[in-house]
């Protein structure tokens, strides 16, 4: 700062800042855009954020596609889409999921106030297509939906009397079928089903 007569004089102060790279920020699906991601997972908000209003007059699309995924999760933690004239119809503002790359692919559901989507919507391929459509009338608070991508994967194991798989610390002494989490080497987390025989030498095979 300039004192003039009484001189002058310079304080500077220094902030640390620290970024956790771990935490995936939220994809915000703007106004008329035709977006794509290969994330494993990840969280999409309506372009209001998660405080806002939708806009007005609008169709914008988003495409998961994770790669080497042979099913797709998507949760809904939030929803608020204006409702359609009457019953379950959604003819002013809506959500549309699409089992495929594109609105070529099998319509899962059309969804607004009146017709709610369901909390979790699971997708047996490996990409899901999203279509959000506003009018120009009411604008409501909009979505916030997570996806998560699962990935096959095969094995081969031998074990003499048991198996340990580290993911969870669970040692099987028994055949049998169990459900265990892996972390797949494209970076999903994968929920699979073990069919397991155990011999002195076994295949073990991991199916979604």
């Amino acid at each position: 700062a300039d004192g003039g007569n009484c001189g002058k004089d310079t304080l500077t102060k220094l902030q640390q800042v620290s970024i956790d790279t771990t935490i995936v920020c939220p994809t915000i699906l703007t106004k008329t855009s035709n977006m794509v991601s290969t994330n494993c997972n990840g969280t999409l908000i309506d372009d209001g954020g998660n405080i806002g209003n939708y806009t007005a007059n609008q169709t914008s699309t988003f495409l998961i596609v994770p790669p080497g995924s042979v099913g797709i999760e998507l949760t809904f933690n939030f929803f608020d889409v204006e409702s359609g004239s009457t019953g379950s119809i959604c003819n002013y503002d809506y959500l549309e999921v699409y089992d495929g790359s594109n609105s070529g692919g099998v319509l899962l559901g059309k969804y607004c106030n009146n017709n709610l989507p369901p909390s979790k919507i699971n997708i047996a391929t490996d990409s899901v297509f999203i279509v959000f459509h506003s009018d120009g009338g009411l604008e409501e608070g909009g979505f916030n939906m997570e996806w998560n991508g699962f990935v096959k994967t095969d094995t081969l194991v031998t074990a003499c009397s048991s198996f340990y798989w580290s993911q969870t610390n669970q040692n099987y002494l028994v055949s049998g079928i169990y459900s265990d989490t892996l972390h797949d080497n494209v970076g999903c987390d994968s929920i699979v089903t073990l069919n397991l025989t155990l011999n002195n030498s076994t295949i073990l095979g991991l199916m979604e």
